[in-house]
């Protein structure tokens, strides 16, 4: 057997595949009593051993890269929310100091729902290239982890 990454990863899934159809009903009495289960268990655990994959320097500065991309991505849908949510707050905050009067805590609520609803509405289409970006992104360092 290849010891190409990638064939790990395809063995894998076929032996994930065929020890799922094969346990789905059965117990574990049953799954230790038959020889063609604990074979596949035990050549599982011989293509890719408990400690996991082993991985080279440059697939590991991918996944790395990857895991800042997605944190990156995060911050770049959350954030124009978050600070309109924080405007909203600092309004509020402001016209219920200046009017003592108003009730505002009664309608902080639906007035953050409802700015917060027109705000994803508003920027449905910016993330939509924000999410593309993204997928693209994850493509390219799947590539890269798995050419290694």
């Amino acid at each position: 057997m290849s010891f190409e990454p990638l064939e790990y990863v395809r063995h894998i899934v076929a032996e994930a595949d065929y020890l799922t159809a094969q346990t789905t009903s059965i117990s574990k009495d049953d799954f230790l009593k038959s020889e063609t289960l604990r074979r596949a268990f035990v050549r599982s655990l011989e293509v890719w051993p408990v400690g996991g994959l082993p991985l080279a320097f440059s697939s590991a500065d991918a996944i790395l890269r990857l895991g800042s991309a997605i944190f990156e991505f995060s911050l770049r849908l959350a954030l124009p929310i978050a600070g309109l949510l924080l405007l909203t707050e600092l309004a509020l905050a402001l016209l219920s100091r200046l009017q003592t009067q108003l009730q505002l805590l009664s309608l902080a609520f639906p007035v953050k729902l409802l700015g917060s609803l027109a705000a994803l509405a508003a920027l449905a289409p910016a993330m939509a290239l924000i999410y593309q970006q993204a997928f693209r992104q994850s493509l390219l360092a799947f590539e890269r982890i798995m050419a290694r």
